[in-house]
């Protein structure tokens, strides 16, 4: 049997290049049998005919992976160099000793706030950097204020910073240096002689 002069016979479903051929009927080499719904062509035509089909579809899925390779390549991230990577760690470097020294600077600005208002700059340590200073100061003497007015305990006869004179001093009886002694032993000491 020699290739070329073989028929074969496709049924209905025939390879997608070859079904424009099978509705029309008008291919070279291939008769239509319409009663049967067969085609009937040689077997170089119908190699020919699979061929184009699987050409066609083989470019069709080579077009689509491209496609495919392509947006993936896109969206892959890019390989850094060893230059840019060590670039990168300077950079992050500097920029966690730039953190660094900024918060040292706002705890020194706190601690500064603070002994200005008379209060222990060590609690800064505790308090966040952007405290109001000002505020805070003022919300620890009301604390202070009114844990003292609570206490009950109230000074009297507190009498203003009179200083006392030398002749005032020699005039007080022994009771009275033992009370200026115990409440204010600076003036005392001055005056003693």
């Amino acid at each position: 049997m020699d290739n070329n002069n073989t028929n074969n016979t496709a049924t209905g479903t025939a390879a997608e290049g070859t079904e424009k051929e099978t509705q029309t009927g008008t291919a070279t080499g291939t008769e239509n049998n319409s009663a049967e719904g067969t085609v009937t062509m040689s077997k170089a035509d119908y190699d020919k005919a699979i061929q184009a089909a699987e050409d066609r579809v083989r470019t069709k899925y080579s077009k689509d992976i491209k496609a495919l390779e392509k947006k993936v390549a896109e969206l892959t991230p890019v390989q850094k160099t060893e230059a840019e990577l060590a670039i990168e760690q300077r950079l992050a470097e500097l920029e966690r000793k730039e953190q660094e020294a900024d918060a040292k600077a706002k705890t020194l600005n706190l601690k500064t706030a603070l002994q200005a208002h008379s209060l222990d700059a060590d609690i800064a340590d505790y308090l966040k950097t952007d405290v109001d200073a000002d505020a805070f100061s003022a919300a620890i003497e009301k604390v202070v204020a009114a844990r003292l007015a609570a206490s009950g305990y109230k000074p009297t006869g507190h009498q203003t910073n009179q200083p006392i004179t030398q002749a005032e001093f020699d005039k007080m009886s022994y009771d009275q240096k033992a009370e200026l002694y115990n409440r204010d032993r600076e003036t005392w000491k001055r005056l003693k002689h």
